[in-house]
């Protein structure tokens, strides 16, 4: 699925997947729901709370998403370009 896709299915731009990927914005937990809906997976296989990761010894500065793509994707087991 690419940013666009996924901007659509979610009922946002792409440039807002690209923030949220980056870390520059926070998404409104619907919008957080509707991500993880776009790909029917729990909320949490999306998103990591920074908290949450640091208990998991991750390092530092790590941001709490990346690559909302990349990463649901690797989780189904298939990769788009």
């Amino acid at each position: 699925m690419t940013q666009q896709a996924l901007a659509e299915a979610v009922g946002v731009t792409r440039q807002t997947i690209i923030a949220i990927e980056h870390g520059k914005y926070s998404p409104s937990l619907e919008i957080a729901f509707r991500i993880a809906a776009a790909f029917h997976v729990a909320m949490d296989d999306v998103f990591i709370h920074e908290e949450t990761e640091r208990s998991l010894n991750a390092e530092p500065g790590s941001r709490a998403m990346t690559g909302i793509v990349e990463r649901c994707d690797s989780y189904l087991g298939f990769l788009i370009p």
